[in-house]
């Protein structure tokens, strides 16, 4: 299929998280992680104008950066900008998908590779 192994992306991860999880999690907590995609998704494009992004491309600026895009993130619709709590709680999510990243056997040593 042309697909390469080693170029696995975070939209990948986001829906491998989510397909697994979804008999684990109650409905409520899997919505949390729906609106966690959600604003990942309008950070990849509003900020840094892609779709999508490689693994082995993130690092610690990606991390920042996107806390301070959900900071000051102004909604469009009637809802308020998220306070720190809910700033705090989305970053809480994407470590948990990162972490799951990091127990999947094979995609650990893809990315190990890609830095050598």
């Amino acid at each position: 299929m042309g697909k390469d192994d080693q170029r696995k992306t975070l939209l990948e991860l986001i829906e491998y998280h989510n397909t697994n999880m979804v008999s684990v999690l109650k409905p409520g907590t899997m919505k949390n992680y729906y609106t966690t995609e959600r604003y990942l998704n309008k950070f990849l494009v509003q900020k840094l104008k892609i779709n999508d992004i490689f693994l082995k491309q993130l690092n610690y600026r990606f991390i920042i950066d996107f806390e301070r895009f959900l900071r000051n993130y102004s909604p469009t619709s009637k809802r308020k900008a998220l306070g720190n709590n809910g700033v705090m709680k989305h970053l809480e999510r994407f470590k948990k998908m990162i972490h799951l990243l990091l127990s999947w056997n094979g995609w650990l040593k893809i990315l190990l590779a890609s830095f050598n």
